[in-house]
């Protein structure tokens, strides 16, 4: 029923209450949803799984079946730049470094910090090694993340750390954009 709550609310809300709904949305029943992934992956002889970055059941059940886990990502918002607002903020790029800015910072910082905590209960509950700290704000998986965008894209973005691939912008034509 939470998860039903969640994800009926999740449409109408922006910012920083979209993030923390959807993070709620994607933690609730970690452990268990896990413990199902990782059976499955097993029962299949699956290769690796591969899911949305904020899906860290996903990350577990990958090393709980000792798969490698691929990350997906439709941009590199999540990702710290100088040149763009903090991730999740709702504020234009070009806003004042201002107190609303420090607040957006502080709050992502809340949400990062909140995550790891929830992932790294999870571990222990799974009986797995900690999963990275940084998760929200960095590519997560140490196997392989997929970014569905370009550098050329992604102005002011620093190299990032990890096995990343820029596999380039998902479009209902890719031939009509070189």
């Amino acid at each position: 029923p939470a998860m039903i709550w969640d994800a009926a609310r999740l449409p109408r809300t922006r910012g920083y209450d979209e993030l923390t709904i959807a993070l709620r949305l994607f933690t609730r029943g970690l452990e268990r949803h896990a413990r199902t992934m990782a059976g499955h992956a097993r029962a299949s002889g699956a290769a690796a799984i591969v899911a949305d970055y904020l899906m860290p059941a996903a990350w577990l059940a990958a090393r709980m079946a000792r798969v490698p886990f691929v990350a997906f990502y439709h941009s590199a918002l999540p990702f710290p730049s100088p040149a763009h607002a903090p991730f999740g903020s709702g504020l234009r790029d070009d806003a004042p470094r201002d107190a609303r800015w420090r607040e957006a910072e502080q709050r992502l910082d809340g949400l990062s910090t909140w995550l790891d905590a929830r992932v790294a209960s999870a571990c222990r509950a799974l009986g797995l090694a900690p999963w990275r700290p940084e998760a929200l704000r960095s590519p997560c998986s140490p196997d392989l993340n997929l970014l569905a965008t370009r550098a050329a894209l992604e102005p002011g973005l620093e190299a990032l750390e990890g096995p990343v691939e820029w596999v380039g912008p998902c479009l209902p034509d890719a031939q009509a954009v070189p």
